[in-house]
């Protein structure tokens, strides 16, 4: 009996029967064989073995985060409610082939000492500039999550997509992002506002954003009233990051603001969203203020 047989087995929702030659099958191989037959020998009158159900039901498992220091062992239903909230679920390092895996704070140092990335730490709402086409991971000074501007040719330029790492069972949150680079000059720039990607990378960048600034290798701009070609290898983008609720939304043609207060525990965030008042509702508060 393999393995990943006996991981379905333990599921409290699958039965186990035993042919009377003896073989074992769960409920779900069995259905697909259909007419109550042995999924091994095809053999009649299979029966429901409870006393195999229980043995198995009193296996303990090491959680899939063994390799990163989680030393927990639990029954196969405990184990997945375990898994969702362990702490050493890992991020992955985004260098090719680098291979690393860990906490957030370890793959943050990593990035900086071995692969000499460059570390710029940040507020949301606040922006910062950072190369465009350098190595190097933004971390935000209140909460700690790490962000990064994911690079792939496409064509005759470089698509970029912001995304965050941190592990695949993180509070689920949504940020928002905002891009813009000088192109062609001081009066044109390329620009774009997203929704940021979150990943852990376990699978690597390559299934990364489908949205993404596609800026090419060169634009041409007007100098002293000639016509020249711009090339933005060495150019420095401009960044802004906010958690869900402190982007802007144009709704009916006036702009809304929407503010967000957060409090911290254990790493993760809770936010409320208040709405600034518009029209004949903010002129009602100030009436009343002015009372």
């Amino acid at each position: 009996m393999d393995m990943g047989m006996m991981m379905t087995m333990v599921d409290v929702e699958v039965s186990l029967s035993k042919c009377p030659d003896g073989h074992v099958t769960c409920s779900r191989c069995r259905d697909n064989i259909g007419d109550n037959r042995c999924n091994y020998c095809a053999a009649n009158g299979c029966v429901r073995s409870r006393a195999v159900e229980e043995f198995l039901g009193r296996i303990s498992f090491s959680c899939r985060n063994q390799q990163y220091g989680c030393e927990v062992f639990l029954l196969h239903h405990e184990m997945r409610v375990h898994e969702r909230t362990c702490h050493y679920d890992p991020c992955f390092c985004p260098v090719h082939r680098c291979g690393f895996a860990g906490p957030a704070y370890d793959l943050e140092s990593h990035l900086a000492t071995i692969h000499r990335w460059e570390v710029i730490n940040f507020r949301y709402g606040e922006s910062f500039q950072a190369p465009a086409f350098d190595s190097a991971i933004f971390r935000c000074e209140d909460y700690g999550e790490l962000f990064h501007i994911s690079s792939s040719r496409e064509g005759l330029g470089t698509a970029l997509s912001m995304i965050c790492i941190r592990p695949d069972n993180a509070f689920e949150e949504e940020f928002t992002y905002e891009l813009k680079m000088p192109a062609g000059g001081r009066r044109h720039r390329l620009q774009i506002q997203s929704t940021v990607w979150n990943t852990s990378l376990r699978y690597g960048v390559g299934e990364g954003s489908d949205v993404f600034l596609l800026v090419p290798d060169k634009l041409p701009g007007v100098e002293n009233g000639c016509v020249v070609e711009h090339y933005l290898s060495g150019s420095r983008i401009n960044i802004c990051l906010n958690a869900r609720g402190s982007d802007f939304q144009l709704i009916a043609g006036h702009m809304t603001m929407k503010f967000e207060r957060a409090t911290c525990w254990n790493g993760l965030r809770q936010c409320e969203q208040t709405e600034e008042p518009q029209g004949s509702e903010k002129l009602q508060q100030q009436e009343e203020g002015n009372r």
